[in-house]
């Protein structure tokens, strides 16, 4: 945002500090409350990305954890509670193969994962960022409806991280294995429809099975606003 800043940097102790003043583009034709307005969704936006980020991490980081428990030198009990467990894990975390986040042909579309959601808000954060201008109601309802999706995801996350970690260590204590400690911090859930009018937040409730709505939010306020994406 345009305006008066204090920059600090702290080397071995000793710090310097910097006033810079932050001009908006002359070419520009956005006002201060577009800017804001602009601002405030792509922090919303990179928060939920940061956030789906950080929930991959952790479903990663417990996938490896559980992956020795499916060894073939461990109880069959074990084995087969481990993979179906971990079933869980890749189903909410998501795949980054290549390839992995495509639509099947005719189908419906995939379920949301950590994976899906980093990648629609961060084409969501590049485009929103792309010039200077004010969110249309097209755009905040397609963050709204990503923002769904994430919070989906989250729940999903809760669900496996907790219930169902609980049953998988239920059967390693039987096994005199030791349990799989839960992620932490547990993710927050995000409030989605903040903001977007009663109208808006019945079409988000409508269509928030898709994962691809920020795109079709996108060319729909291309086509209504004719805006050049330069």
């Amino acid at each position: 945002m345009p305006g008066a800043y204090t920059l600090k940097l702290t080397v071995d102790g000793k710090s310097y500090i910097q006033s810079v003043t932050v001009k908006n583009d002359p070419r520009s034709a956005a006002t201060a409350a577009d800017m804001r307005a602009q601002n405030d969704l792509l922090i919303k936006i990179y928060s939920g990305a940061k956030e789906s980020w950080d929930g991959y991490n952790q479903v990663a980081a417990m996938r490896s954890a559980v992956a020795s428990l499916t060894a073939t030198n461990q109880p069959a009990e074990v084995v087969a509670a481990a993979k179906v467990f971990d079933a869980k894990l890749e189903a909410v975390g998501g795949s980054t193969s290549p390839g992995a986040r495509g639509f099947a042909r005719g189908g419906p579309p995939p379920a949301p994962d950590f994976v899906r959601v980093n990648g629609t808000m961060g084409r969501a954060l590049s485009a929103l960022d792309n010039a200077d201008m004010a969110p249309t109601s097209a755009t905040q309802r397609g963050y709204a409806a990503d923002c769904a999706q994430l919070k989906t995801v989250l729940t999903n996350w809760q669900a496996v991280n907790g219930r169902d970690l609980t049953a998988l260590n239920a059967v390693l204590a039987k096994n005199n294995i030791a349990p799989i400690r839960a992620a932490a911090p547990s993710p927050a859930l995000p409030a989605c429809a903040a903001g977007l009018s009663a109208h808006d937040r019945r079409s988000v409730a409508t269509h928030s099975g898709t994962t691809v709505s920020h795109s079709r939010a996108q060319e729909e306020e291309d086509g209504e606003e004719g805006q050049d994406p330069r």
